[in-house]
């Protein structure tokens, strides 16, 4: 489970990156 949290924060903050520019 812990791994599946880390990948949904690191797609929110590439989510993030791809709005943001």
């Amino acid at each position: 489970m812990t791994y599946f949290v880390i990948f949904l924060g690191v797609c929110f903050v590439l989510g993030g990156l791809a709005v943001a520019s």
